[in-house]
């Protein structure tokens, strides 16, 4: 039916109205189908859109064996649905009007049935199966209709009213989805007839003890009002109730008050879907809330340790620092004794020389050097992969939600939404620091950062070696010294002035070995430090590298919750004076007898 056919028929005013609420209802699928698109709120706001467009819609609910299908062929006043003493409807029955009876699938457990009833030309009917049906998929597709329902007709027994799973259900329809709801007392004729209004009040004050509102109760026995039609016994059909029913269905059901019901049913549907979108939005801030505190922790804990380990590492240098010390007495005390004119032969061969300074100042300083920077490496090492195993353990008591873990599938790419991208994230930052775990090798690693600092020593004070070694660096500093002293000695002048130059070589390479080891102790704090520090930094931007995508997605998922937020604040004001102008639309039509043909619908 066109939007001009729509005017004509139910007035400028209401269709105006109609369109108000197709457009922020279709906001509304919008923002849902955003934030989450797998969500349940999502499938929802979509099925309050397409009610928007589809004819008037009367849901009829209740416990398996409360009457439902007899009440149903009693208010169209013929035998429309099957009958039984055992459950009969086993899935969900749209009752529509058509010329002949047909029948056709609409979905698994969904039936379409029209039928050339003139009481379908005003609304369709829906047959439920029971609330407390045992096939958990009855329930959730008889569940999906409630959003779309312009009016609820919940059938509850005489023989057991208001039960437990009704109350259940009840909660789903008034209190979930703000639904006008009628009760329908049926199998009235199995009582007496006195049991019936205690049995109707005790329908009403559940009903303002748990949802607050006095509803409208109907007391029917199909029966009885099947057996009055057939005889045509007018005092039996309206002992039956069905008459008062249908009155008040006609009254309340004529043209204008269906429009009225049709505007404010999917609207008051697109509210309580905004209360649950903004439920969705809360818990996700909160949740993004959470997670960026986690993560700022677990960065402010990485900066803590880099700093207590660039503080702790100094230890290891100061034990180095001692031992190179020693190894400048230890020199000092071989030039002293050494630098002799008595060790004339000693001293003009310079490899000798070389041997013997080994052997003295140097001995075993070497292997004690490297076993404390193997000590150091081997504790950095260690303190990274703890470091790591540490952050993985955060990550898993902060950041891990066990109800995303539940997913048996991961949904389709467009379908990717917050949990999907989340736990991806997670799950990423989880791989990130257990690869680095693995990836660890303590003795490689130790013997990288060894030559890394051997080598800056050497490039600093401007030693060129083959091989980088402690040896190297430890005999390059007596080249420099020795050199002078074996060269003149060589040249055969030490009778001539031994003397008198010999004291000064003396003293002369005893301060430059002090100078060569103190430029060596400070090139090697320098390069050991580094090496540290640079190894600490790497560990620190690998872990802020794994929670970096994180972040990013936390800004941007914060960014998409607030503009929500504001959708749904305009898109409410929007809904509120919809509903506020429902209230006296009126129509500048002739009202409805009947014989009209109902406009054009999508499916139920």
């Amino acid at each position: 039916m066109t939007n001009d056919s729509i005017t004509k028929l139910i007035g400028e005013d209401a269709a105006k109205l109609l369109d108000d609420a197709r457009s922020s209802l279709t906001e509304l699928q919008e923002v849902a189908a955003a934030l989450d698109p797998q969500g349940e709120v999502a499938r929802n706001a979509r099925l309050v859109r397409e009610h928007v467009d589809e004819f008037f819609l009367m849901v009829v609910i209740g416990e398996v064996k409360s009457g439902k299908s007899s009440f149903i062929n009693s208010l169209l006043n013929e035998k429309v649905q099957a009958e039984g003493p055992l459950p009969l409807t086993d899935r969900i029955w749209v009752l529509k009007h058509g010329p002949q009876p047909v029948e056709r699938i609409s979905d698994e457990f969904v039936y379409e049935k029209e039928h050339p009833n003139e009481l379908l030309k005003l609304f369709h009917v829906v047959d439920t199966p029971g609330t407390n049906s045992i096939v958990r998929k009855h329930a959730e597709i008889t569940e999906s209709f409630i959003p779309k329902a312009d009016l609820t007709m919940f059938v509850t027994s005489i023989d057991r009213p208001f039960s437990e799973s009704e109350k259940q259900f009840l909660d789903f329809v008034s209190e979930r989805w703000r639904k006008k709801v009628l009760f329908v007392l049926t199998k009235t004729d199995v009582r007496e007839e006195a049991d019936v209004p205690t049995v109707v009040q005790y329908i009403k004050e559940n009903c303002r003890k748990f949802y607050d509102f006095e509803p409208r109760v109907f007391p029917v026995s199909a029966k009885l009002a099947e057996q009055a039609r057939r005889d045509g016994d007018d005092a039996l059909l309206e002992k039956s109730g069905m008459p008062e029913l249908e009155r008040f269905l006609a009254s309340n059901l004529a043209e204008e008050e269906r429009v009225r019901l049709k505007l404010t049913s999917p609207v008051e549907a697109g509210l309580a879907l905004l209360d649950d979108l903004k439920g969705v939005t809360s818990e996700r801030r909160e949740l993004l809330e959470h997670d960026f505190r986690s993560l700022s922790d677990l960065d402010a804990q990485v900066k803590q340790t880099s700093t207590e380990l660039k503080e702790r590492y100094h230890v290891y240098v100061v034990r180095i620092y001692d031992l190179l010390r020693e190894f400048e007495r230890r020199g000092k005390n071989f030039f002293e004794t050494t630098l002799r004119v008595k060790n004339f032969g000693l001293l003009k061969n310079h490899e000798q020389f070389r041997q013997k300074f080994e052997k003295e100042a140097i001995a075993d300083l070497k292997e004690r050097i490297q076993d404390e920077m193997h000590a150091a490496t081997d504790w950095l090492m260690k303190e990274q992969i703890a470091l790591f195993q540490r952050s993985l353990r955060f990550l898993n008591d902060n950041l891990v939600v066990e109800k995303y873990q539940e997913r048996v599938a991961a949904p389709a790419p467009q379908d990717q939404g917050f949990d999907y991208n989340r736990d991806k994230l997670v799950e990423q930052m989880q791989e990130a620091f257990r690869r680095e775990i693995e990836r660890f090798d303590v003795e490689g690693e130790c013997n990288r950062i060894m030559e890394t600092a051997y080598r800056g020593v050497l490039q600093q004070i401007g030693v060129q070696a083959g091989a980088v070694g402690l040896g190297t660096l430890l005999v390059s500093i007596l080249t420099g010294v020795a050199l002078d002293v074996t060269g003149i000695l060589a040249a055969g002048v030490v009778f001539a002035t031994g003397f008198v130059i010999l004291p000064k070589k003396k003293r002369r390479a005893i301060q430059e070995f002090s100078l060569k080891v103190d430029e060596l102790v400070r090139e090697f704090r320098r390069a050991l430090g580094a090496a540290f520090d640079q190894e600490i930094e790497s560990s620190a931007d690998k872990l802020r590298r794994a929670y970096d995508p994180y972040l990013t997605f936390y800004r941007a998922e914060t960014g998409r919750l607030a503009e929500a937020e504001e959708t749904q604040k305009r898109v409410r004001l929007e809904l509120l004076q919809i509903l506020d102008g429902a209230k006296s639309v009126r129509l500048t039509t002739t009202p409805s007898t009947g014989e009209e043909t109902p406009p054009e619908e999508s499916d139920a």
